[in-house]
């Protein structure tokens, strides 16, 4: 699966922005890329780090994302989820619990029986 099309699935409410503007997220997203991950979960982060980048620019425009109810007379909003992250801040975190993979080491500890 390429970048967009796990775009389209992570961050479906991205596909109503300019295709020029999605190209500019990804080639920026592209050098954030976890060079440790394997493939599939470098792929995942790009996209992760492009719905950021791309919501971030929604959410500078309007509110609307993260609105799950709206009255307009005597305006009222509630906002939640809806079980859903499609908030900037949901994908950076997102993005953020994969590239820590990288910058964690481990440290193993065991017995030598024969000493």
């Amino acid at each position: 699966m390429d970048i967009k099309a796990l775009l389209g699935v992570i961050a479906p409410h991205t596909g109503s922005i300019d295709i020029e503007v999605i190209n500019n997220a990804i080639q920026l997203a592209e050098s954030y890329r976890p060079k440790c991950l394997p493939e599939n979960k470098q792929l995942e982060a790009v996209a992760l780090y492009a719905a950021y980048l791309l919501t971030a620019q929604i959410e500078a425009k309007s509110v609307k994302v993260g609105v799950t109810s709206e009255r307009e007379g005597e305006l009222s909003r509630s906002f939640g989820n809806n079980g859903l992250s499609n908030t900037a801040a949901d994908y950076l975190a997102r993005y953020n619990r994969l590239s820590d993979i990288c910058r964690v080491g481990s440290i193993t500890v065991g017995y030598n029986y024969g000493c």
